[in-house]
């Protein structure tokens, strides 16, 4: 009409209608998904084959946005996305590693807008003599494939070279007490540190160590690696030694004194025992340093690897008390390592455990803080045998020729 303007006319709040206020306040849009449309969660799951073998699928299970691959080459990737509802759904992939079908990677994992941020849902099976680790954050999971190899000293076998009997001795034995090591130990600490860590002198004949709840492990460690490192059997004897003047009695007891290293770094045991000692790096003072669990994963472990890496056995330091009860704490000696990651397994041989050729301590760099966590394995004993608070490099131990007796 004439010169009339044509206007589009827009609803605004007040219910006007005819006013274009879209300049001052902008349209908004939404985005509604149509209500038929199932809600999606989607979870990519990236896998890293970081073996030398071709990983071939034999079997998969889930709504995927692309078929997962037939197979996946060394040194390649490969990324899959599982789609499911709202309240969830299950993917699962089986992938044999290399040619022998009885060797299986198998991947399961949940999906959800309910639940898609929960740390506890996929689980990753490998066969042995691999690991697959994940790591996760939100919808994301990376599950990196390896291959595990065990080092291990050569012609070395606790069955073969160790002592063939357990670490239960006499009350009739000639005793040595753990008040008077203890008060030893007190004197070799660096100045003022037994004074800041509240440990108080005992009386010295506090606490037989030679009590069969207490033993002369670390005697039996050290002689067993003279022995080993002599080329000398082991006495083929069963049973442990019950007379005082019994010439393996003698060296072991006195190897037990070596053990401890009174005269170096043995203060540790004392140390590293004390309940005022912390578990990690946060508030160290100065005159520690390290926590046990650092101690544990820095120092220990790559000496241990070190020694086995160059064909020596590593004796290592249990510590199993936390109130100054060093009674408590344990000696084995490690001749065998897997290293996976951040995962470590050790293979001992432990004295309270004869013959034994299983025996393995397990644990995991990227634990969460606090008390160092370490699962110790045993076909022959199934029941633990308490927790672990550090494990420690025994540093002092110099060779020594032991008695030749019958294998």
């Amino acid at each position: 009409m004439g010169g009339l303007e044509r206007r589009e006319l827009h609803p605004v709040a007040d219910g006007c209608i005819g006013a274009d206020w879209s300049r001052r306040y902008p349209r908004r849009t939404t985005l509604r998904r149509d209500a038929k449309e199932p809600v999606m969660a989607r979870t990519t799951v990236e896998i890293r084959n970081e073996t030398t073998i071709t990983l071939e699928l034999a079997s998969q299970k889930g709504d995927w946005s692309a078929p997962p691959p037939e197979s996946i080459r060394p040194g390649a990737s490969a990324t899959i996305t599982l789609e499911t509802g709202l309240l969830g759904g299950t993917g699962h992939l089986v992938y044999t590693i290399g040619t022998a079908t009885a060797r299986h990677l198998g991947l399961t994992w949940k999906a959800g807008v309910l639940d898609r941020d929960r740390s506890d849902d996929m689980t990753v099976e490998a066969p042995q003599g691999f690991d697959a680790s994940v790591t996760r954050k939100n919808e994301r999971a990376v599950v990196r494939v390896l291959e595990s190899v065990r080092h291990a000293v050569p012609d070395f076998a606790p069955s073969r070279n160790g002592l063939h009997f357990p670490n239960a001795w006499s009350h009739e034995l000639p005793v040595m007490s753990v008040g008077k090591i203890m008060n030893d130990l007190i004197d070799a600490m660096p100045a003022g540190l037994g004074a800041m860590l509240q440990i108080a002198r005992r009386d010295p004949d506090w606490m037989p160590l030679t009590r069969a709840d207490a033993g002369l492990c670390g005697g039996m460690v050290f002689t067993v690696l003279d022995y080993f490192t002599a080329g000398r059997a082991v006495p083929g004897r069963r049973t442990p030694p019950a007379a005082s003047d019994d010439p393996l009695f003698l060296f072991v007891r006195e190897r037990m004194l070596d053990s401890l290293d009174l005269s170096g770094d043995g203060h540790r045991w004392l140390s590293y025992s004390a309940p005022q000692y912390p578990d990690d790096d946060e508030g160290v003072p100065g005159a520690i340093t390290r926590g046990r669990r650092r101690v544990t994963f820095d120092d220990t472990i790559p000496a241990v690897r070190s020694d086995i890496d160059a064909g020596r056995l590593s004796p290592i330091g249990l510590i199993r008390s936390i109130d100054l009860d060093i009674g408590k704490n344990h000696q084995v000696m490690a001749y065998a390592y897997e290293q996976k990651g951040a995962k470590t397994a050790l293979w001992i041989y432990d004295p309270n455990e004869p013959d034994n050729d299983d025996v393995v301590l397990r644990l995991d760099a990227d634990q969460p803080t606090g008390h160092l966590h370490v699962v110790r394995e045993s076909h022959e004993r199934a029941a633990d045998t308490g927790p672990i608070y550090c494990i420690m490099p025994l540093r002092g131990y110099a060779p020594m020729l032991p008695p030749q007796l019958a294998a």
